[in-house]
């Protein structure tokens, strides 16, 4: 029985001992169990030194089990520590430690569920971020071992905390104690960068898209994290009891390479049970309500600071601002406390911000720093105060619009934000004053129309920043920007261009109606940019209905807008965007600006490699040469990119360009086609790179460009960036341009500046009888005008991909401009004005960047990473200028002027990493500052007698003067609710490591002068380049620096004298022209002239080019240059002389010896002993050398022949075997008639043959052309072949200004257009004549033919024709120019060009643009680029474009040569005409009836007919059908036919001589075969019929 009751004892026992031990291993309803708690955080710079801050919360978590499953959190003596220290952390209580006491005290009720923190309720008033701090807390009850096999030790699942939905990997060790309790020690190791959700926020004024060809690299993000945990845990996976948990987070932040520093934000969590009890008393548990998971949420944007506060910060950074300062100073603060101001008006109220507006209103400095800041905030309170001023008329016009431009970098916009602004688009200030527009000045209607742009871009950007990633919105927004044109209701309908040609004045047309076209396109461009900012894609049909154009009422300038409208929706809409702009982009009789934007449109739709196949591909077909070179040149640039986030774009381009033709334009023009240029970088140690584009865009229509754009793209952390993009586009600029700069222009007609200021008297033509003959000509080839395009223009500026600014000229902002003197004020008192001076005052304040990036740490509280950056940027100049005797005099003898400029730039970035806990944010900073100081005060002198010419500067008065300073320093932070302005303490880096210093000094003037660079920065381990700003404070700077010697001006002097003789009307150009430019330092204790004097001859007598350089302090110095051609051209001599005055003489050979003056001296003399350069021998004698010369030149001499045996196969090298010291010798031989010669060098050291060297120009080309004529003639090949478009004409094969070659036989001895200016100046027009001469040298040909050249250049008539005795002859205005008797003469005519003759041919240079190259059996014409698509005639329309090359005076385009070349033949007077029998009949009658429908009709051609003239039949015809000729007495042509009634064919008849009446126009009813002849021989009676000429 003992036995038995003690067995029953020892089993009660047991079992009491086993229960409770289970109860301890695990949470238990009605238990409630404590811990002490540690969350710290530390900021810091591992790489720069011990100096960290942070903060470290603690309390004791209380967790009551109401239920195994139902918990109540409630937080026991919760208190915030902060500290700031340098090597041993020291935490002291917070300022805030009772505000956040009061805070965290409210108790929250979750679920646990099998370890899991499951849903979280707490009162509806509890905050976000204490809630949060619970949340992180929670999170270290977070163990989900349950479900997971137990053989599993290591395991990965996606478990939700306060940091995300992220995968963690468990690491568990499992045990017993001794008293077999279970334990398990846990490790959890969160990867961050696998988060099905990941609580994060962005916010910036830049957008930013991810690399779209780095898939294959992990996403790179601006933050990299990671956490730990180790738990200590009793019990089993299902049943457990958590004694203890340490957790560990990183957040770093390393923009360059790990060398290259970074910044970290570390945070710990330690949790220790420290009790276990029943629960007793009754918990008083507030309502709650579901407030989520565990998961991180952001704090509402809320004003902390609603109060006076933040006015008085406002104030104070005001006052920093303004108060204390230079007027032309920056202090480096400046730009942060900019910065600064933004944020603390970001912290105000509406009300707050309309008492700090009352109070600067009035003050107008203070003001336009507020305005300036108050555009930057973007809250929702500033923007209402803008709205109440707009509503009140409080503010400018002026204003509004740079506060809506700025508005662009709002970086949190809202559907309140949107509606306010919307407001205001709809304001009073929006439209037009009630009155007619005749009545409204210009200036008014500008204003507005920028007013309403920069409300509309705005809104705009702001929409699609809003709701970039949804397709839900309120449709109001939508429908808004749709009816943009009909929100003002100005009459605006479209108006008819009616165009009137005025000279200078360009147009002229009703007031009114201009300002309505400028009303109504400004508003369609307007609506387009707004569209295209938004990116709508409902907004498709409403652009693509422009862009098609099918009513023909929007301009080109419309039209390309449309299309770039489209390019952000392109992505959108892939499919619909390519099939509505690949027809564009494929018709070639698209403008081509049409078609190349299409093209950069559809590269937007991220099109497949196919699609760039497709396009390459066209090019196989592309008949223009604007669209080929751009779309050619863009694709090999793309192809040939670096970029590894253009990988895929570069590989489709590459494999494209295999199907695609090369497109390349030809040298001669070049710069006049269209380009698409992409230049790209990228280093991988830094992370960044970038690429730039330019396009500049053609077209035929004018030689200056009609769009150049430029584009950057940065690429950070593996995101693009569009950083800045702007562009230009231009219509019909080249008229005035040309004004301008061509020839005869202001620049090269006026004597002066001064002359261009005057108002021009337009030319009186007077009648002559070379006039005459200019009109009868005129009224023989009736060629269409090419009129100008109205001149207009725009610019934009693209901030991150978002158009922020745009604006508009037309024609009479240019001729405001240019025509109207308006460059410098056009006024009677202009003279006073430039004499009293005037000043500009310029100030410009803003935000260059702003964003932050934000992500929750295990605390619960968010680390952030922000970074902004300000610009402040004062420019003040000032300039006066004083003319002798007066302005506006024919000569004025001289000029005085004085001028002061300033620019003061500086930049600030301002970059902070930390964390925010509501009441207190910590964190590190850095703050790097740029800062650009570059004052200049000069004065000028201008003598125009004397032709002396003197430029001042001043110099520095104080001895050190910044230029550039580049410091960038590192800070600890700390913002406390408490306190007004942030807490900064400096991190020197100096308690760890010593600062290195480097300073480099350039000086000038000896002693006088010195600019310096200085660097300091702190050196690290293991990092060698000081650029990596996070691994320590640095400090670059230029400067100058004043010596002892220091002048108080440097002035320099040019001198011209120039001596011509002249003859009344014909000069021979003479000259002897002197250039003195001295250097001179005024006002130092030694003053020293640097003197530079060079004298040009190049009279026929002596050709001698001269430079000498003095120095007045160092009279044993002298450098004297000379470079002489001998009389007989039989030698060339170069001589140099140099360095201290020193007799030298030196034994060339053992019998000569050369002597010297100087301590150096280079003696070069060619010698040329036959005048067709078969042969040249070039001696170089030298006295010594420098030593850095002789090494050059010995490094060369044992180089040479390796070189050589590379080019050449014929090379011998020998020893020198004679007395070659000082002495190199080179000879050249001409061993063929052609271009073979060989060589013989002789060096100190060696001789140098080389055999059979092939000269790319044929010597007999330079044969009888002696130097410099030999020189000329490089220089006009260069000119004719590469540079100026040039037709060439030769035999019967012409070849026109844009390198299209055709066959063409002159119908008998009429003359044809050649080429003529076919603009509305028509200053030139040149015709051939292929005429039949008597052969005086050759008897047995009998007669030949020879070309004959007529031009007529503004009222002269030129003549070149060559004689029966094979003499090339010149005739101007009917007499003879008589050249002299060697043939090498240039005659000079004054207004008009010059001629040069050189024995085979006349050069003609006309100063209007125009050269002729005539010879006997060629003839050149070039123009200069001024006349692009300008020109008519054989020589083709010069607009770069080949395809309708052959163009009628019509303007008609023909593919049959002879029809284009019969088009311009000029018909003879009549049937007694010497030359040309042939007549074109303008409008030629049928000589029969015919039926159409059984109406008897008459029939009359609708293009004109060659025929004989009058009493004149054919000997010879040409087949128009088949172009054969033939000797039958007719040939059959076909030509078309319009048929009238016989009753109206009287009427045509009637009028068949009447001018300007011609049937073109009218449709062909049939066509008929006639006779067309060829020459034609005429009776010696003939008649003549007048009416029969038309």
């Amino acid at each position: 029985m003992k036995w038995l009751l003690l067995f029953v004892a020892i089993a009660v026992t047991t079992a009491t001992i086993t229960t409770s031990k289970n109860d301890a291993n695990k949470y238990k309803e009605g238990k409630q169990y404590t811990y002490h708690y540690e969350g710290l955080v530390k900021n810091g710079l591992p790489s720069t030194g011990r100096e960290y801050t942070g903060l470290k919360i603690t309390c004791n978590p209380q967790l009551t089990f109401l239920t195994n499953e139902i918990i109540i959190l409630k937080l026991r003596s919760p208190r915030l520590y902060e500290y700031n220290t340098t090597r041993h952390i020291h935490y002291k209580d917070s300022s805030l430690t009772n505000k956040f006491h009061e805070e965290l005290l409210t108790p929250i009720k979750f679920y646990y569920i099998y370890g899991k923190v499951e849903k979280v309720f707490a009162p509806e008033h509890e905050p976000e971020w204490t809630l949060n701090i619970k949340k992180g807390i929670l999170s270290l009850l977070n163990l989900e071992m349950l479900d997971i096999d137990e053989d599993l030790s290591t395991f990965t699942t996606y478990e939700t905390d306060v940091v995300g939905e992220c995968e963690t990997l468990y690491d568990v060790t499992e045990g017993s104690t001794d008293l077999g309790v279970n334990f398990m020690n846990v490790t959890k190791v969160k990867d961050m960068n696998k988060c099905i959700k990941n609580p994060v926020s962005v916010s910036s004024t830049i957008k930013t898209k991810p690399c779209g060809s780095c898939e294959d690299k992990p996403e790179i993000n601006l933050l990299r994290s990671g956490v730990v945990y180790h738990y200590n845990v009793t019990g089993t996976r299902g049943n457990f009891l958590i004694d203890s948990v340490r957790a560990e987070g990183q957040h770093v932040f390393t923009p360059f390479s790990e060398s290259g520093g970074s910044a970290v934000t570390i945070t710990t969590q330690n949790m220790t049970l420290i009790n276990v009890e029943h629960h007793i008393n009754e918990i008083e548990i507030p309502v709650m309500m579901e407030r989520g998971n565990l998961m991180f949420v952001f704090p509402k944007i809320e004003m902390r600071t609603i109060t006076r506060a933040s006015q008085r910060k406002v104030e104070h950074f005001l006052d920093l601002l303004t108060h204390g300062t230079p007027e032309l100073m920056i202090t480096p603060e400046a730009p942060s406390h900019f910065i600064l101001l933004v944020k603390s008006l970001r912290e105000c109220d509406r009300t707050t911000l309309i008492d700090i507006y009352g109070n600067y209103k009035d003050n107008i400095v203070k003001k336009e720093w507020l305005l300036n800041a108050m555009a930057m905030t973007g809250t929702v309170h500033s923007v209402k105060l803008i709205k109440t001023l707009v509503e009140d008329k409080l503010i400018s016009t002026t204003d509004l619009t740079t506060l809506l431009i700025n508005m662009f970098a709002t970086k949190r916009p809202t559907e309140t934000i949107l509606d306010d602004i919307m407001t205001i688009c709809k304001s009073d200030m929006m439209t037009l004053p009630n009155l007619n527009l005749a009545e409204v000045s210009m200036e008014t209607i500008k204003s507005v129309i920028e007013l309403r742009r920069s409300c509309f871009l705005t809104f705009s950007i702001l929409f699609e920043k809003l709701y970039k990633d949804t397709e839900f919105f309120p449709s109001k927004y939508e429908i808004f920007l749709r009816n943009c044109e009909s929100t003002y209701q100005e009459p605006i309908t479209t108006i008819n261009k009616g165009i009137k040609y005025m000279d200078f004045n360009m147009y002229k047309e009703d007031p009114s109606t201009v300002k309505k076209k400028i009303i109504a396109e400004e508003t369609k461009l307007m609506c387009l940019k707004s569209m295209g900012n938004a990116g709508l894609k409902s907004h498709v049909d409403n652009i693509v209905t422009k862009l098609k154009n099918e009513m023909k009422d929007n301009s080109l300038e419309v039209r390309v807008n449309a299309i770039y409208a489209l390019q952000r929706i392109a992505p959108k809409l892939p499919k619909k965007i390519m099939s509505v702009l690949m027809p564009f982009y494929r018709n070639p009789d698209e403008d081509p600006e049409i078609r190349i934007v299409s093209y950069l449109a559809i590269l937007e739709t991220k099109p497949t490699p196919s699609i760039y196949t497709l396009l390459a591909e066209h090019l196989n077909k592309e008949t223009s040469r604007q669209v080929g070179t751009f779309v050619y040149s863009h694709l090999m640039h793309l192809a040939n990119t670096t970029h590894p986030c253009m990988k895929y774009e570069s590989q489709a381009a590459h494999m494209a360009l295999r199907f695609a033709r090369p497109f390349v334009a030809p040298f001669v023009s070049s710069l006049h086609y269209s380009h698409g240029l992409h230049k790209s970088f990228y280093n991988d140690n830094l992370k960044m790179g970038g690429y730039a584009d330019i396009h500049n865009i053609f077209t035929q229509s004018s030689i200056v460009p009609r769009f150049i754009k430029t584009k950057i793209n940065v690429n950070i952390f593996g995101q693009n960036i569009d950083l800045i993009e702007t562009g230009i586009r231009t219509e019909g600029l080249q008229y005035f341009v040309e004004k301008i700069f061509g020839p005869k222009g202001f620049w090269e007609k006026r004597q002066s500046l001064f002359d261009f200021l005057k108002r021009r008297n337009e030319r009186s033509i007077e009648k002559s009888a070379i006039r005459d003959e200019i009109d009868i000509l005129k009224e023989k080839v009736k060629s269409r005008y090419r009129m100008p395009e109205e001149p207009k223009g725009s610019m934009y500026v693209k901030m991150f991909g978002d158009e922020i600014f745009y604006k508009a000229f037309n024609k009479d902002d240019i001729k405001n401009l240019l025509v109207d003197g308006k460059i410098i004020p056009n006024d009677r008192n202009i003279e006073e004005t430039l004499r009293r001076g005037d000043s500009i005052n310029y100030k410009k304040a803003t935000l260059l960047l702003d964003t932050e990036y934000q992500e929750p740490t295990i605390l619960g509280i968010p680390v952030s990473l922000n970074i902004t950056s300000g610009l402040i940027m004062k420019l003040k100049a000032i300039g006066r200028a004083e003319v002798k005797p007066e302005l506006f005099t024919p000569k004025p003898t001289g000029v005085n002027a004085h001028g002061i400029t300033t620019p003061n730039i500086m930049i600030t970035m301002l970059g902070k990493m930390g964390v925010d806990c509501t009441l207190m944010k910590t964190g590190i900073a850095l703050n790097a500052t740029t800062h650009v100081y570059v004052p200049i005060e000069a004065r000028a002198e201008l003598n125009m007698e004397d032709n002396t010419y003197k430029v001042n500067v001043v110099t520095q008065e104080e001895y050190k003067r910044d230029l550039i300073t580049f410091e960038h320093n590192l800070y600890t932070y700390t913002t406390k609710m408490d306190k007004s302005l942030d807490q900064y303490t400096k991190i020197n880096g100096v308690i760890v490591n010593t600062i290195k210093q480097n300073t480099t000094c350039l000086t000038l003037l000896k002693n006088a002068f010195a600019i310096c660079s200085e660097y300091k920065y702190v050196p690290r381990k293991h990092v060698h380049d000081p650029m990596y700003l996070l691994t320590g404070p640095s400090h670059f700077q230029i400067y100058s620096v004043k010596g002892y010697d220091m002048p108080k001006e440097l002035q320099f002097e040019l001198k011209i004298k120039d001596t011509q003789s002249l003859e009344p009307v014909v000069r021979v150009l003479k000259s002897n022209t002197k250039y003195e430019l001295k250097f001179t330092t005024l006002g130092a204790p030694k003053e020293e002239t640097f003197t530079y004097r060079m004298r040009m001859d190049i009279s026929p007598e002596e050709r001698k080019l001269e430079l000498i350089h003095i120095r007045s302090n160092v009279p044993e110095f002298k450098s004297k240059m000379k470079l002489q051609m001998t009389k007989l051209m039989k030698e060339v001599i170069f001589d140099w002389e140099f360095g201290e005055s020193k007799p030298v003489r030196h034994p060339i050979t053992t019998t000569d010896t050369f002597d010297s003056e100087r301590e150096y001296r280079l003696l070069m003399i060619t010698t040329l002993p036959k005048t067709d350069l078969s042969e040249m021998h070039i001696k170089t004698v030298y006295t010594e050398l420098p030593t850095t010369m002789k090494t050059i030149c010995s490094k060369i001499e044992t180089l040479l022949p390796k070189y050589l045996y590379k080019m050449f196969y014929n090379v011998e090298v020998h020893p020198t075997k004679h007395d070659m010291s000082h002495t190199v010798e080179l000879f050249t031989k001409l061993v063929t008639p052609d271009n073979i010669i060989e060589m013989l060098l002789k060096t100190p050291l060696q001789e140098i043959r080389v055999r059979n060297i092939t000269l790319p120009v044929p010597i007999k080309n330079l044969v009888h052309k002696k130097i410099p004529g030999s020189v000329e003639g490089i220089k006009d090949a260069i000119l004719r072949k590469m540079i100026l478009p040039t037709c060439i004409v030769e035999n019967n094969v012409f070849k026109t200004f844009d390198n299209v070659t055709y066959m063409y036989e002159m119908p008998g001895s009429c003359l044809h257009v050649l080429a003529k200016d076919c603009s509305p100046s028509e200053r030139f027009v040149v015709l051939l004549q292929n005429k039949n001469v008597v052969d005086q040298v050759n008897v047995e040909r009998n007669t030949i033919r020879r070309n004959k050249i007529i031009a007529y250049v503004d009222d002269n008539k030129i003549e070149m024709y060559t004689t029966a005795e094979h003499k090339v002859i010149a005739r101007v205005n009917n007499e003879i120019l008589n050249f002299t008797p060697d043939n090498k003469m240039t005659v000079v005519m004054p207004s008009f060009g010059k001629f040069m003759h050189n024995g085979t041919e006349i050069n003609m240079t006309a100063e209007i643009g125009l050269h002729i190259y005539y010879s006997e059996h060629y003839v050149h014409t070039q123009v200069t680029a001024w006349y692009f698509n300008k020109t008519c005639g054989l020589c083709g329309d010069y607009n770069g474009e080949t395809y309708k090359e052959l163009i009628t005076p019509t303007e008609q385009s023909v593919k049959s040569t002879d029809k284009f070349g019969l088009s311009w033949l000029v018909e003879g007077d009549d049937c007694n005409d010497e030359d040309c029998k042939l007549m074109k009949q303008k409008i030629y009658p049928l000589d029969e009836y015919v039926y159409i429908n059984e109406n008897e009709m008459s029939c009359f051609s609708v293009e004109p007919v060659l025929t004989c003239q009058p009493g004149c039949r054919p000997t010879q015809l040409t087949d128009l059908n088949t172009y054969m000729t033939t000797t039958h007495m007719a040939t059959k042509t076909k030509v078309g036919f319009y048929c009238v009634k016989f009753k109206e064919s009287e009427m045509i008849r009637d009028r068949i001589g009447k001018r300007n009446f011609d049937l073109t126009a009218k449709k062909i009813d049939i066509t008929k075969e006639i006779s067309v002849p060829h020459e034609c021989i005429c009776e010696a009676q003939c008649k003549h019929y007048p009416f029969l000429q038309y």
